[in-house]
């Protein structure tokens, strides 16, 4: 049987570096060690398969052919304090997770791509794991499919996942080939930096899992009294290091919403420390939200009330 392609409309739900440290750029070994293996663990293929039973046999024809195609569109505001004019009621719109590859169809990507260009943002944010794993083959397909986008007035930004580095998710050569070529796309990949445009902050951290993940090379760059906005592939990474001083948002994706979610359960497999974050909008603090993004492909094609997402903000000055 093939995919069914559906696509709908919900409503529900000059650039100047400030900082860039050599050492960003360089392997490190995190503090952190890898909270989950690179394939499903047998527990977590059991719980999957359990939740599997419960839903039935045509929730499963569903989840399997249905569900992973039929993209959700998420509106919402993203307040921001001292917000520069020019961006007061600006659309900016978050990509995750395309896991570029063998997996996900591409002419399914193709659509998505086409839908984020029909909307017209002034700012588009891809939020890593941008491939599946990291091949000169998945490369030239990534540059096909992002150098499809019609390029916004307030620019590109984008953050490497942990699949944009390999197999093994630490091979940082292939995550340095993968940002040669969305650069020369005109997408700027921040890694372990801050830029500075037009009063806003837009910073990007390097992968949770990944081979040069320094947080504390970039919040400490971040100035307080201007909003920003972080991308961060692994929300996981909203528990490392000081965010104190930083005013505004974390965009992060990685996991995919869970991919099957039973109403009244809990994802049986989230690929994160903290189990709070699934997806969706979080309130770290007074002055920061966490914003999940459930992804647009997947890891296994299975989704069960975790519809793939394209994130639609509505830029606001909050007074």
């Amino acid at each position: 049987m093939g995919a069914l392609h559906i696509m709908m409309d919900d409503t529900d739900n000059n650039l100047s570096l400030a900082s860039v440290n050599p050492q960003a750029l360089t392997s490190s070994t995190p503090e952190n060690t890898l909270a989950e293996p690179s394939i499903l663990s047998r527990r977590s293929f059991l719980r999957l398969l359990k939740a599997g039973l419960l839903i039935g046999p045509s929730a499963l024809i569903y989840s399997r052919f249905i569900e992973p195609y039929w993209l959700d569109i998420t509106h919402r505001t993203m307040p921001l304090v001292n917000l520069p004019e020019v961006y007061h009621d600006k659309l900016a719109i978050q990509i995750s997770d395309t896991h570029i590859g063998s997996k996900v169809p591409m002419d399914y990507l193709h659509r998505v791509i086409d839908t984020v260009n029909s909307l017209s943002p002034a700012l588009i944010f891809i939020t890593g794991d941008i491939l599946h794993f990291n091949t000169m083959k998945f490369v030239d397909l990534a540059t096909d499919l992002f150098g499809r986008l019609k390029k916004p007035a307030l620019g590109m930004y984008a953050v490497l996942g942990n699949h944009d580095y390999g197999m093994s998710w630490y091979e940082l050569d292939r995550g340095n080939v993968l940002t040669r070529e969305l650069e020369a796309l005109g997408i700027t990949v921040l890694r372990n930096q801050v830029t500075i445009q037009n009063g806003l902050q837009i910073a990007g951290i390097d992968d949770y899992w990944g081979p040069i993940f320094h947080p504390e090379l970039v919040l400490p760059d971040i100035k307080r009294d201007l909003p920003a906005i972080v991308m961060a592939h692994n929300p996981d990474t909203c528990d490392t290091a000081d965010w104190s001083q930083v005013n505004g948002w974390v965009l992060s994706g990685h996991t995919h919403g869970g991919q099957v979610k039973i109403p009244f359960f809990r994802p049986p497999y989230l690929p994160v420390k903290n189990k709070r974050y699934s997806q969706g909008e979080i309130k770290l603090n007074q002055q920061l939200n966490l914003y999940i993004n459930r992804g647009t492909g997947f890891t296994l094609p299975v989704r069960f009330n975790a519809r793939p997402e394209l994130t639609c903000f509505t830029l606001e000055n909050k007074t």
